[in-house]
């Protein structure tokens, strides 16, 4: 949000300092295995202070794939579970206000979700 960092998923999250191109490995540790996952759909927070992740599971194999979205704290690094594993398949879209963010499912609804219960609803 400030357009000094730029935040990527190459095995782990990465964080790079535009200025500098000082970079910093934040491990995805909270998420299930790696062998079948994908993450992308990084979302800053208003402040600054968090992403918003999505993984997606399975993703070639439309009987099993769901996705989780997950809180990283850019500062401290931890990694935060908001939603496991959900059939809907959520994306993280925007992060409309500190507590808010937006969601679209695979059928192209739009969700708010509550970042800090994880709840989800359908947006009018």
């Amino acid at each position: 949000p400030d357009e000094r960092t730029v935040a990527y998923v190459r095995e782990d999250l990465r964080l790079r300092e535009l200025a500098t191109g000082a970079e910093r490995r934040i491990r995805l540790e909270g998420l299930a295995s790696a062998a079948r996952r994908e993450v992308g759909n990084l979302v800053w927070s208003p402040d600054g202070a968090q992403l918003l992740l999505t993984a997606a599971y399975a993703a070639c194999e439309p009987d099993t794939w769901v996705h989780t979205l997950a809180v990283v704290d850019v500062k401290t690094g931890a990694l935060r579970v908001v939603l496991n594993q959900d059939a809907r398949q959520f994306r993280a879209v925007s992060w409309a206000d500190q507590e808010h963010a937006w969601l679209v499912d695979s059928a192209g609804r739009r969700w708010s979700l509550e970042v800090a219960t994880g709840a989800v609803t359908r947006a009018r």
